[in-house]
């Protein structure tokens, strides 16, 4: 199974020691749907690295025992010039932190024509331990970084359009009828789409 969800919160900063002393991004909030409006930041020889900009709250539902298969993050982005913008870490976060390996091994230019590039896969949990809990949080989600490298002086943009995160997973049901896993229960004709014993979910 797997849920898509793009991002409810953009944030420009530095997370990790990564995007220290950079430059930070404009209108980081436009990340949250594909719609041609961007976050920017303008990258030069003199100011060649930028701020994170890291995208949370997914908005996931997932069921609470499941396992986390996998992760894809989709960045829908372009530079204003070939040859010109390059990223040098995708990482996942949770709580500020980051979470798992950087999934940039060789940092390469970004198009000048706007598309999309992915990172991870349905069977790659990008070496993190994640469960439904975490990547449900608010504050889990993604950050990329920009950096300049050229060999002419000039200003040149990086533009992300849209951040999106592919949640792949396996339900683990806990309730059983002899050996046939029940999916779903009901109350009347109506599906109960969660179940808590107390106050605490637990399914």
């Amino acid at each position: 199974m797997s849920q898509s969800n793009y991002a409810g919160t953009g944030a420009t900063g530095a997370i990790g020691g990564i995007g220290t002393g950079g430059v930070a991004w404009s209108n980081p909030g436009n990340i949250t749907s594909s719609d041609n409006s961007y976050a920017t930041v303008d990258l030069s020889n003199t100011d060649n690295t930028a701020q994170v900009l890291v995208a949370t709250n997914f908005g996931f539902n997932i069921p609470l025992h499941s396992t986390i298969d996998g992760l894809v993050a989709t960045f829908e982005r372009k530079a204003s010039a070939a040859d010109t913008i390059r990223d040098s870490h995708i990482y996942l976060v949770h709580n500020n932190t980051l979470l798992g390996s950087n999934k940039i091994s060789a940092p390469a230019y970004w198009s000048t024509t706007e598309g999309n590039v992915s990172f991870g896969g349905p069977a790659d949990t990008w070496g993190a331990p994640l469960t439904s809990s975490i990547v449900q949080d608010s504050s889990f989600g993604v950050l990329t970084d920009a950096i300049w490298q050229n060999v002419y002086s000039g200003t040149e943009t990086a533009y992300v359009d849209s951040i999106l995160i592919t949640v792949y997973y396996t339900v683990n049901y806990l309730s059983k009828y002899g050996s046939t896993n029940i999916k779903k229960i009901y109350h009347g004709s109506t599906q109960v789409a969660r179940v808590y014993y107390g106050s605490t979910r637990v399914a």
